[in-house]
């Protein structure tokens, strides 16, 4: 069994983290080094675990119609909000329980996250028949998608595709570069 080093610190707590990450949230980072001397290329792929990953911070707009990660870029976010970036594979949560529907779309983005970066689209509905007019799963499924560290950007898709009953959504690939 190898000898705890006495510079070691115990890790942070999720407390101790969200501090962390609230207090950066406005850093601009510097721009990138260039490469230690004697490094070969990339690092090899690793597939992580995606139920563990932490997802970064990201901006919700539009009462949480619209949200991005920082990194996306004005003109993929653009191409997303208008519709030009069409779904490969779609999703309708209609009719679900809020723990079913919770559960099928962490099956339904885990699914596609060790493939190319691409958009989705998520039908929840808009709640008119709902008590009151509020859909449940709309709103739990839109804070579901910004914990999801595969999810770079989601906004609501055009008349076309379900209005803001539904949501285009852009995920990367979970694999770590």
């Amino acid at each position: 069994m190898a000898a705890k080093r006495k510079d070691s610190k115990p890790p942070l707590g999720p407390n101790e983290v969200d501090l962390f990450r609230e207090s950066m949230r406005n850093v601009t980072p510097l721009k990138s080094e260039p490469p230690a001397p004697g490094r070969r290329g990339p690092p090899a792929r690793k597939a992580i675990n995606l139920q563990h990953r932490q997802a970064p911070a990201g901006i919700v707009r539009l009462d949480g119609d619209l949200f991005y990660r920082p990194g996306v870029s004005a003109a993929v976010l653009t191409d997303l909000k208008k519709g030009r970036l069409r779904p490969t594979a779609t999703i309708d949560l209609h009719g679900s329980s809020a723990n079913e529907a919770a559960v099928r779309l962490q099956r339904f983005i885990d699914s596609r996250a060790n493939v190319a970066p691409q958009c989705l689209l998520v039908i929840t509905g808009r709640g008119s028949h709902s008590p009151g007019g509020h859909s449940v799963i709309r709103e739990q499924t839109l804070e579901q998608l910004r914990r999801h560290f595969t999810v770079q950007a989601y906004a609501c898709s055009r008349p076309a595709d379900g209005g803001s009953g539904a949501f285009y959504v852009l995920v990367r690939s979970g694999r770590l570069d």
